[in-house]
């Protein structure tokens, strides 16, 4: 299952009365035997190795993801979701219809979403397609 040279994410945890909370790493194999792995960690200081078990490992197939940075645009029709989260507040999530599209030269593109009744203005870059506008003419 594992060899030489694959990418793997490595699971770790943290288990209190509240509950669990998950850790993950990336790393390079270095080493494999029968129930653990050698692992060279993808961060840290040091340029050292560790020894994880296998149960604690996933690998990874980079040639299943695309490192290219593409996201389709919305277009008018599609439901779509805007999610702003800092660090000092809690997520707000709105989700509606992208109504309209405007571009103003020398400013980003935004889009007009109707939410709940309101209509409201967005960086068009900043929103997610949730659904596709199934009605739309090809």
């Amino acid at each position: 299952m594992f060899k030489k040279n694959d990418v793997i994410c490595i699971v770790g945890s943290t288990r209190d009365k509240a509950g669990t909370i998950y850790e993950f790493g990336i790393g390079t194999v270095i080493e494999v035997a029968l129930n653990d792995l050698i692992v060279q960690p993808e961060t840290g200081f040091w340029n050292s190795h560790i020894r994880v078990s296998k149960r604690s490992c996933i690998r990874l197939d980079p040639l299943t993801t695309s490192p290219e940075i593409y996201r389709e645009p919305p277009e008018i029709g599609d439901l779509v979701m805007s999610y702003t989260h800092n660090y000092r507040s809690e997520p707000v999530k709105e989700i509606g219809i992208l109504i309209a599209i405007k571009h103003t030269p020398g400013k980003l593109p935004s889009g007009k979403v109707m939410v709940q009744g309101d209509q409201k203005s967005y960086d068009l870059n900043s929103l997610i397609i949730i659904e596709k506008n199934s009605q739309r003419k090809v």
